[in-house]
Protein backbone atom coordinates (compact mmCIF):
# COMPACT_ATOMS: atom_id res chain seq x y z
CA UNK A 1 0.00 0.00 0.00
CA UNK A 2 1.44 3.36 -0.98
CA UNK A 3 1.96 6.09 1.55
CA UNK A 4 -0.65 8.23 -0.16
CA UNK A 5 -3.31 5.56 0.52
CA UNK A 6 -2.51 5.75 4.22
CA UNK A 7 -2.74 9.50 4.00
CA UNK A 8 -6.12 9.28 2.28
CA UNK A 9 -7.41 6.90 4.94
CA UNK A 10 -6.63 9.38 7.66
CA UNK A 11 -7.99 12.29 5.69
CA UNK A 12 -11.32 10.50 5.40
CA UNK A 13 -11.26 10.30 9.18
CA UNK A 14 -10.79 14.03 9.44
CA UNK A 15 -13.71 14.58 7.05
CA UNK A 16 -15.94 12.25 9.05
CA UNK A 17 -15.03 13.91 12.33
CA UNK A 18 -15.90 17.25 10.77
CA UNK A 19 -19.44 16.03 10.07
CA UNK A 20 -20.14 16.02 13.80
CA UNK A 21 -19.24 19.70 14.01
CA UNK A 22 -21.17 22.67 12.68
CA UNK A 23 -21.39 23.04 8.91
CA UNK A 24 -18.69 25.68 8.65
CA UNK A 25 -16.38 24.22 11.29
CA UNK A 26 -13.10 22.80 10.01
CA UNK A 27 -10.23 21.11 11.84
CA UNK A 28 -7.65 23.82 12.41
CA UNK A 29 -4.79 21.57 11.35
CA UNK A 30 -6.52 20.53 8.13
CA UNK A 31 -4.25 21.40 5.19
CA UNK A 32 -4.41 20.10 1.63
CA UNK A 33 -2.32 17.00 0.99
CA UNK A 34 0.86 17.75 -0.90
CA UNK A 35 1.07 14.37 -2.63
CA UNK A 36 -0.97 13.85 -5.82
CA UNK A 37 -3.73 11.24 -6.16
CA UNK A 38 -6.36 10.18 -8.70
CA UNK A 39 -9.51 9.71 -6.61
CA UNK A 40 -12.80 8.28 -7.90
CA UNK A 41 -15.97 8.29 -5.80
CA UNK A 42 -18.39 5.43 -6.54
CA UNK A 43 -21.66 6.43 -4.88
CA UNK A 44 -24.84 4.43 -4.24
CA UNK A 45 -27.94 6.33 -5.42
CA UNK A 46 -30.48 3.50 -5.14
CA UNK A 47 -34.04 3.81 -3.79
CA UNK A 48 -33.09 2.52 -0.33
CA UNK A 49 -31.30 5.83 0.27
CA UNK A 50 -33.72 8.64 1.04
CA UNK A 51 -33.09 11.63 -1.27
CA UNK A 52 -32.76 13.98 1.73
CA UNK A 53 -29.94 11.86 3.20
CA UNK A 54 -28.25 11.64 -0.18
CA UNK A 55 -28.19 15.41 -0.69
CA UNK A 56 -27.61 16.47 2.91
CA UNK A 57 -25.09 13.88 4.14
CA UNK A 58 -23.54 11.91 1.27
CA UNK A 59 -22.69 14.90 -0.91
CA UNK A 60 -21.40 16.88 2.07
CA UNK A 61 -19.15 13.99 3.06
CA UNK A 62 -17.69 13.79 -0.46
CA UNK A 63 -17.06 17.56 -0.54
CA UNK A 64 -15.36 17.46 2.86
CA UNK A 65 -13.00 14.71 1.70
CA UNK A 66 -12.25 16.45 -1.60
CA UNK A 67 -11.27 19.67 0.15
CA UNK A 68 -8.53 17.83 2.06
CA UNK A 69 -6.62 17.52 -1.22
CA UNK A 70 -4.89 20.05 -3.42
CA UNK A 71 -6.98 19.96 -6.59
CA UNK A 72 -5.32 21.36 -9.70
CA UNK A 73 -4.03 20.77 -13.23
CA UNK A 74 -0.39 20.18 -12.29
CA UNK A 75 1.45 16.84 -12.12
CA UNK A 76 1.68 17.15 -8.32
CA UNK A 77 -2.01 18.00 -7.89
CA UNK A 78 -4.95 15.72 -7.15
CA UNK A 79 -7.71 14.87 -9.63
CA UNK A 80 -11.26 13.81 -8.75
CA UNK A 81 -13.78 11.67 -10.64
CA UNK A 82 -17.27 10.55 -9.65
CA UNK A 83 -19.82 7.96 -10.73
CA UNK A 84 -23.22 7.01 -9.28
CA UNK A 85 -24.93 3.65 -9.42
CA UNK A 86 -28.44 2.31 -8.97
CA UNK A 87 -30.08 0.15 -11.65
CA UNK A 88 -27.33 1.36 -14.00
CA UNK A 89 -24.16 3.42 -13.72
CA UNK A 90 -24.25 7.23 -14.11
CA UNK A 91 -20.96 8.93 -14.92
CA UNK A 92 -20.82 12.33 -13.24
CA UNK A 93 -17.34 13.45 -14.30
CA UNK A 94 -13.96 11.98 -15.26
CA UNK A 95 -10.64 12.61 -13.53
CA UNK A 96 -9.66 15.19 -16.16
CA UNK A 97 -13.03 16.99 -16.38
CA UNK A 98 -12.24 19.64 -13.72
CA UNK A 99 -8.90 21.07 -12.65
CA UNK A 100 -9.82 23.36 -9.74
CA UNK A 101 -11.53 22.73 -6.39
CA UNK A 102 -14.42 25.16 -6.93
CA UNK A 103 -15.55 23.40 -10.10
CA UNK A 104 -15.26 19.97 -8.49
CA UNK A 105 -17.26 21.01 -5.42
CA UNK A 106 -19.90 22.64 -7.65
CA UNK A 107 -20.13 19.46 -9.73
CA UNK A 108 -20.61 17.34 -6.59
CA UNK A 109 -23.26 19.77 -5.37
CA UNK A 110 -25.06 19.37 -8.70
CA UNK A 111 -25.20 15.56 -8.58
CA UNK A 112 -28.79 14.30 -8.89
CA UNK A 113 -30.35 11.53 -6.85
CA UNK A 114 -31.39 8.65 -9.14
CA UNK A 115 -33.30 5.90 -7.28
CA UNK A 116 -33.49 2.30 -8.43
CA UNK A 117 -31.67 -0.88 -7.46
CA UNK A 118 -28.13 -1.62 -6.31
CA UNK A 119 -26.08 -2.68 -9.33
CA UNK A 120 -22.72 -1.90 -7.76
CA UNK A 121 -20.82 -4.10 -10.21
CA UNK A 122 -21.85 -2.01 -13.21
CA UNK A 123 -20.28 1.12 -11.75
CA UNK A 124 -17.08 -0.70 -10.76
CA UNK A 125 -16.78 -2.30 -14.20
CA UNK A 126 -17.12 1.15 -15.73
CA UNK A 127 -14.44 2.54 -13.40
CA UNK A 128 -11.98 -0.20 -14.41
CA UNK A 129 -12.66 0.04 -18.15
CA UNK A 130 -13.43 3.73 -18.72
CA UNK A 131 -12.16 5.84 -15.81
CA UNK A 132 -8.82 4.34 -14.78
CA UNK A 133 -7.42 4.98 -18.26
CA UNK A 134 -5.01 7.70 -19.50
CA UNK A 135 -7.51 9.24 -21.95
CA UNK A 136 -9.86 10.02 -19.06
CA UNK A 137 -7.25 11.42 -16.72
CA UNK A 138 -5.66 8.46 -14.92
CA UNK A 139 -1.92 9.13 -14.54
CA UNK A 140 0.98 6.74 -14.45
CA UNK A 141 2.98 6.87 -11.22
CA UNK A 142 0.17 8.56 -9.26
CA UNK A 143 -1.74 6.79 -6.47
CA UNK A 144 -5.22 5.69 -7.53
CA UNK A 145 -7.92 5.64 -4.86
CA UNK A 146 -11.50 4.42 -5.36
CA UNK A 147 -14.05 5.21 -2.63
CA UNK A 148 -17.29 3.20 -2.61
CA UNK A 149 -20.18 4.53 -0.51
CA UNK A 150 -23.21 2.23 -0.22
CA UNK A 151 -26.09 1.49 2.13
CA UNK A 152 -26.83 -2.14 1.24
CA UNK A 153 -25.93 -5.35 -0.46
CA UNK A 154 -25.49 -5.27 -4.21
CA UNK A 155 -27.84 -7.13 -6.54
CA UNK A 156 -25.12 -9.61 -7.50
CA UNK A 157 -22.35 -10.16 -4.95
CA UNK A 158 -20.19 -12.38 -7.17
CA UNK A 159 -20.15 -9.82 -10.00
CA UNK A 160 -19.53 -6.97 -7.56
CA UNK A 161 -16.51 -8.63 -5.97
CA UNK A 162 -15.11 -9.56 -9.40
CA UNK A 163 -15.54 -5.95 -10.57
CA UNK A 164 -13.80 -4.64 -7.43
CA UNK A 165 -10.92 -7.03 -8.16
CA UNK A 166 -10.70 -5.61 -11.69
CA UNK A 167 -10.38 -2.12 -10.18
CA UNK A 168 -7.61 -3.32 -7.85
CA UNK A 169 -5.88 -4.97 -10.80
CA UNK A 170 -5.61 -1.48 -12.32
CA UNK A 171 -3.45 -0.53 -9.32
CA UNK A 172 -6.13 1.24 -7.30
CA UNK A 173 -6.66 1.00 -3.55
CA UNK A 174 -10.37 0.51 -2.82
CA UNK A 175 -12.08 2.02 0.23
CA UNK A 176 -15.58 0.69 1.02
CA UNK A 177 -17.90 2.62 3.35
CA UNK A 178 -21.13 0.87 4.36
CA UNK A 179 -23.97 2.90 5.87
CA UNK A 180 -26.92 1.43 7.79
CA UNK A 181 -28.19 -2.01 8.76
CA UNK A 182 -28.63 -3.33 5.24
CA UNK A 183 -24.90 -3.52 4.56
CA UNK A 184 -23.53 -6.99 3.81
CA UNK A 185 -20.19 -7.14 5.67
CA UNK A 186 -18.65 -9.95 3.65
CA UNK A 187 -19.29 -8.09 0.42
CA UNK A 188 -18.03 -4.80 1.86
CA UNK A 189 -14.79 -6.41 3.04
CA UNK A 190 -14.35 -8.28 -0.24
CA UNK A 191 -14.69 -5.05 -2.23
CA UNK A 192 -12.19 -3.20 -0.04
CA UNK A 193 -8.43 -3.51 -0.23
CA UNK A 194 -6.60 -5.28 2.59
CA UNK A 195 -6.30 -5.07 5.51
CA UNK A 196 -10.06 -4.65 5.96
CA UNK A 197 -9.71 -2.69 9.20
CA UNK A 198 -7.99 0.08 7.22
CA UNK A 199 -10.06 0.06 4.05
CA UNK A 200 -13.54 -1.12 5.09
CA UNK A 201 -15.82 1.02 7.28
CA UNK A 202 -19.34 0.74 8.65
CA UNK A 203 -21.55 3.45 10.15
CA UNK A 204 -25.07 3.11 11.56
CA UNK A 205 -26.78 5.68 9.33
CA UNK A 206 -26.09 8.65 7.08
CA UNK A 207 -26.71 11.16 9.84
CA UNK A 208 -24.09 9.42 11.98
CA UNK A 209 -21.19 9.16 9.53
CA UNK A 210 -19.06 10.62 12.30
CA UNK A 211 -19.68 7.50 14.41
CA UNK A 212 -16.50 5.95 13.04
CA UNK A 213 -14.57 8.85 14.51
CA UNK A 214 -13.18 6.58 17.24
CA UNK A 215 -11.49 4.28 14.74
CA UNK A 216 -9.97 7.19 12.91
CA UNK A 217 -9.18 9.52 15.80
CA UNK A 218 -6.13 7.45 16.79
CA UNK A 219 -4.33 9.03 13.89
CA UNK A 220 -4.27 12.57 12.54
CA UNK A 221 -3.04 14.21 9.43
CA UNK A 222 0.15 15.10 11.30
CA UNK A 223 0.73 11.46 12.24
CA UNK A 224 0.12 10.55 8.63
CA UNK A 225 3.16 12.49 7.51
CA UNK A 226 5.32 10.37 9.82
CA UNK A 227 3.70 7.06 8.94
CA UNK A 228 5.66 4.85 6.61
CA UNK A 229 3.90 1.55 6.17
CA UNK A 230 4.48 0.37 2.64
CA UNK A 231 3.24 -3.24 2.70
CA UNK A 232 2.70 -3.46 -1.05
CA UNK A 233 2.28 -7.20 -0.62
CA UNK A 234 -1.03 -6.56 1.07
CA UNK A 235 -2.50 -5.55 -2.26
CA UNK A 236 -1.50 -8.90 -3.75
CA UNK A 237 -3.16 -10.73 -0.87
CA UNK A 238 -6.44 -9.07 -1.85
CA UNK A 239 -6.99 -11.51 -4.70
CA UNK A 240 -6.49 -14.52 -2.47
CA UNK A 241 -8.82 -13.24 0.21
CA UNK A 242 -11.54 -12.27 -2.22
CA UNK A 243 -11.94 -15.71 -3.80
CA UNK A 244 -13.64 -17.40 -0.81
CA UNK A 245 -16.20 -14.61 -0.68
CA UNK A 246 -17.03 -15.14 -4.34
CA UNK A 247 -17.44 -18.88 -3.94
CA UNK A 248 -20.29 -18.56 -1.48
CA UNK A 249 -22.79 -17.11 -3.99
CA UNK A 250 -21.54 -19.40 -6.77
CA UNK A 251 -22.23 -22.58 -4.80
CA UNK A 252 -25.64 -21.45 -3.72
CA UNK A 253 -26.52 -20.41 -7.24
CA UNK A 254 -26.41 -24.01 -8.45
CA UNK A 255 -29.31 -24.99 -6.20
CA UNK A 256 -32.01 -23.06 -8.10
CA UNK A 257 -30.74 -24.25 -11.47
CA UNK A 258 -32.46 -27.60 -10.89
CA UNK A 259 -35.65 -25.83 -9.98
CA UNK A 260 -35.41 -23.71 -13.09
CA UNK A 261 -35.53 -26.51 -15.63
CA UNK A 262 -38.63 -28.20 -14.31
CA UNK A 263 -41.02 -25.23 -14.26
CA UNK A 264 -39.83 -23.68 -17.48
CA UNK A 265 -40.49 -26.79 -19.58
CA UNK A 266 -43.75 -27.64 -17.87
CA UNK A 267 -45.01 -24.12 -18.20
CA UNK A 268 -44.38 -23.43 -21.85
CA UNK A 269 -44.99 -26.82 -23.47
CA UNK A 270 -48.35 -27.80 -22.01
CA UNK A 271 -49.79 -24.38 -22.68
CA UNK A 272 -49.96 -25.24 -26.37
CA UNK A 273 -51.08 -28.83 -25.76
CA UNK A 274 -54.71 -28.08 -24.79
CA UNK A 275 -55.39 -26.31 -28.07
CA UNK A 276 -53.86 -29.03 -30.23
CA UNK A 277 -56.03 -31.98 -29.09
CA UNK A 278 -59.16 -29.91 -29.63
CA UNK A 279 -58.18 -29.28 -33.26
CA UNK A 280 -57.24 -32.94 -33.76
CA UNK A 281 -60.61 -34.24 -32.63
CA UNK A 282 -62.44 -31.97 -35.05
CA UNK A 283 -60.35 -32.82 -38.11
CA UNK A 284 -58.97 -36.29 -37.54
CA UNK A 285 -58.41 -37.32 -41.22
CA UNK A 286 -56.90 -34.07 -42.44
CA UNK A 287 -54.59 -33.34 -39.54
CA UNK A 288 -52.73 -36.60 -39.21
CA UNK A 289 -49.45 -34.68 -39.04
CA UNK A 290 -50.77 -32.58 -36.18
CA UNK A 291 -51.79 -35.75 -34.34
CA UNK A 292 -48.29 -37.10 -34.68
CA UNK A 293 -46.77 -33.88 -33.37
CA UNK A 294 -49.08 -33.84 -30.37
CA UNK A 295 -48.37 -37.42 -29.46
CA UNK A 296 -44.65 -36.84 -29.86
CA UNK A 297 -44.82 -34.01 -27.33
CA UNK A 298 -46.63 -36.14 -24.75
CA UNK A 299 -45.06 -39.56 -25.21
CA UNK A 300 -42.28 -39.68 -27.82
CA UNK A 301 -41.59 -43.46 -27.74
CA UNK A 302 -45.23 -44.58 -28.31
CA UNK A 303 -45.74 -42.33 -31.31
CA UNK A 304 -42.58 -43.28 -33.13
CA UNK A 305 -43.31 -47.01 -33.02
CA UNK A 306 -47.07 -47.10 -33.49
CA UNK A 307 -47.81 -44.32 -36.01
CA UNK A 308 -46.96 -46.24 -39.25
CA UNK A 309 -48.62 -49.55 -38.23
CA UNK A 310 -51.90 -48.58 -36.63
CA UNK A 311 -53.72 -45.42 -37.49
CA UNK A 312 -56.81 -46.15 -35.34
CA UNK A 313 -54.93 -46.66 -32.07
CA UNK A 314 -53.27 -43.35 -32.75
CA UNK A 315 -56.68 -41.73 -32.50
CA UNK A 316 -57.30 -43.72 -29.32
CA UNK A 317 -53.99 -42.52 -27.97
CA UNK A 318 -55.05 -38.97 -28.74
CA UNK A 319 -58.20 -39.59 -26.72
CA UNK A 320 -56.04 -40.89 -23.90
CA UNK A 321 -53.85 -37.77 -24.10
CA UNK A 322 -56.52 -35.36 -22.73
CA UNK A 323 -56.52 -36.96 -19.22
CA UNK A 324 -52.84 -36.05 -18.62
CA UNK A 325 -53.81 -32.46 -19.38
CA UNK A 326 -55.42 -32.60 -15.96
CA UNK A 327 -51.94 -31.26 -15.26
CA UNK A 328 -52.63 -28.80 -18.04
CA UNK A 329 -55.40 -27.30 -15.96
CA UNK A 330 -52.79 -26.46 -13.33
CA UNK A 331 -50.17 -25.44 -15.87
CA UNK A 332 -52.47 -23.26 -17.91
CA UNK A 333 -53.49 -21.43 -14.79
CA UNK A 334 -49.89 -20.89 -13.74
CA UNK A 335 -48.99 -19.40 -17.10
CA UNK A 336 -51.04 -16.23 -17.48
CA UNK A 337 -52.04 -15.45 -21.05
CA UNK A 338 -52.10 -11.74 -20.23
CA UNK A 339 -49.04 -9.84 -19.00
CA UNK A 340 -48.68 -9.45 -15.23
CA UNK A 341 -46.46 -7.22 -13.08
CA UNK A 342 -46.12 -8.84 -9.65
CA UNK A 343 -44.45 -7.37 -6.57
CA UNK A 344 -43.63 -9.57 -3.57
CA UNK A 345 -43.76 -7.64 -0.31
CA UNK A 346 -41.89 -9.61 2.37
CA UNK A 347 -42.02 -8.92 6.10
CA UNK A 348 -38.38 -8.92 7.31
CA UNK A 349 -39.07 -7.54 10.80
CA UNK A 350 -37.56 -8.91 14.01
CA UNK A 351 -40.57 -11.15 14.70
CA UNK A 352 -39.71 -13.14 11.57
CA UNK A 353 -36.65 -15.13 12.57
CA UNK A 354 -33.80 -14.86 10.11
CA UNK A 355 -33.76 -18.67 9.71
CA UNK A 356 -37.45 -18.67 8.75
CA UNK A 357 -36.92 -15.77 6.38
CA UNK A 358 -34.06 -17.44 4.56
CA UNK A 359 -35.13 -21.09 4.71
CA UNK A 360 -38.91 -20.83 4.31
CA UNK A 361 -40.01 -17.41 3.03
CA UNK A 362 -37.47 -17.03 0.21
CA UNK A 363 -37.88 -20.65 -1.04
CA UNK A 364 -41.66 -20.06 -1.00
CA UNK A 365 -41.19 -17.03 -3.27
CA UNK A 366 -38.85 -18.98 -5.55
CA UNK A 367 -41.40 -21.80 -5.83
CA UNK A 368 -44.11 -19.31 -6.73
CA UNK A 369 -42.18 -17.43 -9.40
CA UNK A 370 -41.16 -20.76 -10.94
CA UNK A 371 -44.82 -21.27 -11.83
CA UNK A 372 -44.87 -18.21 -14.09
CA UNK A 373 -43.53 -17.55 -17.55
CA UNK A 374 -40.89 -14.94 -16.78
CA UNK A 375 -40.12 -12.67 -19.72
CA UNK A 376 -40.43 -9.00 -20.71
CA UNK A 377 -43.67 -9.84 -22.55
CA UNK A 378 -45.29 -12.11 -19.96
CA UNK A 379 -44.77 -12.03 -16.18
CA UNK A 380 -42.31 -9.67 -14.49
CA UNK A 381 -41.39 -9.80 -10.81
CA UNK A 382 -40.27 -7.14 -8.31
CA UNK A 383 -39.29 -7.64 -4.67
CA UNK A 384 -39.46 -5.35 -1.63
CA UNK A 385 -38.61 -6.28 1.96
CA UNK A 386 -39.86 -4.23 4.88
CA UNK A 387 -39.55 -3.78 8.63
CA UNK A 388 -39.47 -0.28 10.14
CA UNK A 389 -37.93 0.74 6.82
CA UNK A 390 -38.50 -0.27 3.21
CA UNK A 391 -35.82 -1.99 1.15
CA UNK A 392 -36.35 -2.17 -2.62
CA UNK A 393 -34.46 -5.33 -3.61
CA UNK A 394 -35.19 -5.22 -7.35
CA UNK A 395 -37.70 -3.77 -9.78
CA UNK A 396 -39.95 -5.26 -12.44
CA UNK A 397 -37.61 -4.64 -15.35
CA UNK A 398 -34.44 -6.13 -13.88
CA UNK A 399 -34.73 -9.89 -14.42
CA UNK A 400 -36.07 -11.05 -17.76
CA UNK A 401 -35.58 -14.80 -17.33
CA UNK A 402 -36.31 -17.32 -14.60
CA UNK A 403 -32.73 -18.36 -13.88
CA UNK A 404 -31.51 -14.82 -13.11
CA UNK A 405 -34.65 -14.14 -11.11
CA UNK A 406 -34.16 -17.25 -8.95
CA UNK A 407 -30.53 -16.26 -8.37
CA UNK A 408 -31.67 -12.83 -7.16
CA UNK A 409 -33.99 -14.43 -4.56
CA UNK A 410 -31.19 -16.41 -2.89
CA UNK A 411 -30.56 -15.61 0.83
CA UNK A 412 -27.21 -13.96 0.11
CA UNK A 413 -28.93 -11.50 -2.25
CA UNK A 414 -31.99 -10.49 -0.17
CA UNK A 415 -31.58 -8.41 2.98
CA UNK A 416 -33.04 -9.56 6.30
CA UNK A 417 -33.71 -6.24 8.03
CA UNK A 418 -35.02 -6.58 11.65
CA UNK A 419 -37.11 -3.82 13.22
CA UNK A 420 -40.84 -3.07 13.37
CA UNK A 421 -43.63 -3.92 10.91
CA UNK A 422 -44.34 -0.91 8.71
CA UNK A 423 -46.66 -2.69 6.27
CA UNK A 424 -48.60 0.42 5.25
CA UNK A 425 -45.61 2.41 4.00
CA UNK A 426 -44.31 -0.67 2.18
CA UNK A 427 -47.61 -1.07 0.29
CA UNK A 428 -47.65 2.64 -0.49
CA UNK A 429 -44.04 2.49 -1.71
CA UNK A 430 -44.80 -0.32 -4.17
CA UNK A 431 -48.00 1.38 -5.36
CA UNK A 432 -46.29 4.68 -6.10
CA UNK A 433 -42.67 3.83 -6.85
CA UNK A 434 -42.75 0.19 -7.92
CA UNK A 435 -45.74 0.33 -10.25
CA UNK A 436 -45.79 3.98 -11.26
CA UNK A 437 -42.19 3.88 -12.48
CA UNK A 438 -41.89 0.44 -14.06
CA UNK A 439 -45.32 -1.07 -14.72
CA UNK A 440 -46.52 -1.74 -18.28
CA UNK A 441 -49.74 -0.37 -19.66
CA UNK A 442 -52.32 -3.15 -19.88
CA UNK A 443 -50.46 -5.45 -17.47
CA UNK A 444 -52.29 -6.71 -14.37
CA UNK A 445 -50.70 -5.24 -11.24
CA UNK A 446 -50.43 -7.61 -8.27
CA UNK A 447 -48.97 -7.32 -4.75
CA UNK A 448 -48.35 -10.51 -2.76
CA UNK A 449 -47.67 -9.67 0.91
CA UNK A 450 -46.17 -12.24 3.29
CA UNK A 451 -46.30 -11.20 6.97
CA UNK A 452 -46.33 -12.78 10.43
CA UNK A 453 -47.97 -10.08 12.54
CA UNK A 454 -50.03 -6.95 13.00
CA UNK A 455 -48.53 -3.82 11.48
CA UNK A 456 -47.41 -0.92 13.67
CA UNK A 457 -50.08 1.41 12.25
CA UNK A 458 -53.16 -0.62 11.24
CA UNK A 459 -55.05 2.47 10.07
CA UNK A 460 -52.18 3.54 7.82
CA UNK A 461 -51.96 -0.02 6.48
CA UNK A 462 -55.69 -0.18 5.69
CA UNK A 463 -55.57 3.20 3.93
CA UNK A 464 -52.51 2.22 1.87
CA UNK A 465 -54.16 -1.05 0.81
CA UNK A 466 -57.40 0.75 -0.10
CA UNK A 467 -55.44 3.22 -2.23
CA UNK A 468 -53.60 0.38 -3.98
CA UNK A 469 -56.88 -1.37 -4.81
CA UNK A 470 -58.36 1.93 -6.02
CA UNK A 471 -55.41 2.24 -8.42
CA UNK A 472 -56.21 -1.19 -9.85
CA UNK A 473 -53.73 -3.31 -7.89
CA UNK A 474 -54.89 -6.83 -7.00
CA UNK A 475 -53.73 -7.78 -3.52
CA UNK A 476 -52.91 -11.22 -2.16
CA UNK A 477 -52.03 -11.60 1.52
CA UNK A 478 -50.35 -14.58 3.20
CA UNK A 479 -50.39 -14.53 7.00
CA UNK A 480 -48.09 -16.82 8.98
CA UNK A 481 -48.52 -17.90 12.61
CA UNK A 482 -50.85 -17.10 15.48
CA UNK A 483 -50.00 -13.40 15.81
CA UNK A 484 -51.44 -12.44 12.45
CA UNK A 485 -54.43 -10.14 12.78
CA UNK A 486 -57.18 -11.66 10.65
CA UNK A 487 -58.99 -8.35 10.22
CA UNK A 488 -55.86 -6.64 8.91
CA UNK A 489 -55.13 -9.59 6.65
CA UNK A 490 -58.56 -9.00 5.12
CA UNK A 491 -57.76 -5.28 4.77
CA UNK A 492 -54.66 -5.99 2.68
CA UNK A 493 -56.42 -8.53 0.44
CA UNK A 494 -58.69 -8.07 -2.55
CA UNK A 495 -62.15 -9.63 -2.63
CA UNK A 496 -63.43 -12.34 -2.54
CA UNK A 497 -61.25 -13.31 0.43
CA UNK A 498 -61.26 -17.02 -0.39
CA UNK A 499 -59.28 -16.18 -3.54
CA UNK A 500 -56.93 -13.54 -2.16
CA UNK A 501 -56.36 -14.25 1.54
CA UNK A 502 -54.27 -17.13 2.93
CA UNK A 503 -53.25 -18.12 6.45
CA UNK A 504 -50.84 -20.86 7.53
CA UNK A 505 -49.89 -21.92 11.05
CA UNK A 506 -46.11 -21.97 10.62
CA UNK A 507 -43.46 -20.88 8.12
CA UNK A 508 -42.86 -24.55 7.32
CA UNK A 509 -46.46 -24.69 6.00
CA UNK A 510 -45.89 -22.02 3.35
CA UNK A 511 -45.07 -24.66 0.76
CA UNK A 512 -48.57 -26.11 1.18
CA UNK A 513 -50.22 -23.01 -0.28
CA UNK A 514 -47.68 -22.22 -3.02
CA UNK A 515 -49.48 -24.14 -5.77
CA UNK A 516 -52.92 -22.81 -4.78
CA UNK A 517 -51.64 -19.23 -4.60
CA UNK A 518 -50.03 -19.56 -8.04
CA UNK A 519 -53.32 -20.93 -9.40
CA UNK A 520 -55.34 -18.07 -7.87
CA UNK A 521 -52.84 -15.47 -9.09
CA UNK A 522 -53.13 -16.65 -12.69
CA UNK A 523 -56.90 -16.80 -12.37
CA UNK A 524 -56.86 -13.15 -11.26
CA UNK A 525 -54.71 -12.19 -14.26
CA UNK A 526 -56.82 -13.99 -16.83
Amino acid sequence: MEMNSVRFLLLISVAMVSLSMTVNARPPSSEPCSEPADIIFVVDSSSSIYPVYFHRHVKKFIKDVILKFRIGPGPKDTRIGAILFSTKEYLEFHLNTFDNPDDVVAAVQGIKYRGGNTYTHRALEYVAKEMLVPEHGSRQGVSKLVVIITDGQSTNTAKTVAAADAVKAKGADVFAIGVGHGVYFQELNAMASKPSEQFSFKVSDFKALNSIEQRFSQSTCDALLMTTRPPTTTTTTTTTTTVPTTTTPTTTTTTPTTTTTTPTTTTTTPTTTPTTPTTTTTTTPTTTTTTTTTTTTTAPPTTTTTTPTTTMPTTTTTTTTPPPPTTTTTTTTTTPGKPADIYFLLDASTSVWVVHFRKQVLPFVRDLVSEFQISPLHTRIGLVTFSSEINHEFGLDEYTNLKDLLDAIQPENVDYLTGGTNTGDAIRYVTHKGFDQDSRQGATKIIITVTDGLSQQPKNTAEAAAEARYKGVMMFAVGVGKYVNDEELSEISSKPEQDFKFHVDTFEDLGDVAQTLAHKTCKAVN
